[in-house]
């Protein structure tokens, strides 16, 4: 086992090509590809083979599970508040344990690195590459900065470097030696695994036609979270987009901006009065949408994929209808972001 790190644009020909590099070649099925995500990456049932979803480097990491190649997330969004929050101190030492329960199951690590040209996400590169790189995580989809867990990371992922170049007998003799260590613990875990289990199973699944999706509208409220914005686009591809929606959503403001206008104009900014003036009094979702935009102005969403990760936990009335228009026209726009985050892996701005 090893980490494997991979610099500039990464896709699944990239990744592939790199585990290809390494001496002895290594099989892909067997690397992880790691990438920054989120806590919804982590929810209960959520395996190495789950196909995850989200921005940047979350899309190589979905195309990657769509082939069967396993995954894992390190989260940077919606981890703000890290450093005092329990609750995602307890969804971090999750992640990283996995990454030890990986090693143990005899997987080895991919992680995407850029130059550490100065301090604004980490205050120092990562050991094992001289300092001189740091993690490809924040300055994309989530743009603020986190140091206090950024820093935790380049520890993390030092300690693990280390861990790893020991020989196996080494390992298991530390590990035993902190019974009550989580990361030890994770990784004798993942000794004992056997290929047939349920963590280190590929997904087998029969995938649906673009037919048979569009003669079932209510298939987007039965899909689990990380498969809906594929499925919402495919479903409402044919449905019609209001030339007063490309209006709202400029092309010279944020995407995140856009999104904010989009969803004010369904509610008609929360207002009874406005709503009933323009003939929409009927709408089914005022109150939880006018939640989201609230949510959005108290910073509290600060990220398209948060907006969409919202809007897609509303379950639809009517699947055809403004809502379901409005969902479908955030979906192609954060799709068209995702691409250009992707393409522009490379050379990630700060």
């Amino acid at each position: 086992m090893t980490i494997i790190y991979i610099e500039g644009k990464v896709g699944v020909k990239e990744f592939e090509e790199a585990c290809q590099r390494q001496n002895p070649p290594n099989n892909p099925q067997k690397v992880v590809f790691l990438f920054p995500g989120n806590r919804s990456h982590h929810q209960s049932g959520t395996t190495l083979f789950t196909i995850k979803s989200g921005g940047g480097l979350a899309i190589t990491a979905g195309l990657l599970g769509e082939k069967g190649y396993p995954v894992l997330s390190l989260p940077t969004t919606t981890m703000e508040n890290w450093s005092t929050n329990p609750q995602q101190q307890e969804i971090i030492k999750g992640a990283i344990a996995d990454l030890y329960r990986a090693i143990g199951a005899g997987y080895s690590l991919m992680l995407p690195i850029r130059a550490h040209k100065d301090t604004k996400y980490f205050d120092n590169g990562l050991k094992k590459e001289d300092g001189t790189f740091e993690p490809s995580f924040w300055g994309g989809i989530q743009a603020s900065s986190n140091k206090p867990l950024a820093n935790h990371y380049i520890t993390t992922l030092d300690n693990l470097a280390d861990f790893i170049t020991l020989p196996d007998e080494e390992k298991q003799r530390i590990a035993k030696l902190e019974p009550t260590n989580p990361y030890y613990l994770a990784y004798l875990n993942g000794l004992q695994m056997m290929d047939d289990d349920q963590w280190l199973k590929p997904i087998v699944r029969k995938p649906q036609s673009v037919t048979q999706i569009r003669s079932n509208p209510s298939i987007i409220v039965q899909q689990p979270a990380a498969e809906r914005p594929k499925i919402m686009t495919k479903l409402l591809i044919s449905l019609p987009i209001p030339d007063s929606y490309k209006r709202l959503y400029r092309q010279d403001q944020k995407p995140l901006n856009g999104a904010r206008e989009l969803l004010n104009d369904y509610t008609k900014s929360n207002s009874t009065c406005l709503r009933f003036f323009y003939g929409h009094w009927n709408r089914h979702h005022v109150k939880e949408v006018a939640l989201i935009v609230k949510k959005i102005d108290e910073k509290i969403l600060t990220s398209t994929e948060q907006v969409m990760s919202e809007l897609l936990k509303i379950t639809l009335v009517n699947p055809r209808g403004s809502l379901a228009r409005r969902i479908q026209f955030l979906s192609q726009k954060f799709d068209a972001e995702q691409q250009d985050n992707a393409a522009n892996i490379s050379g990630i701005k700060p």
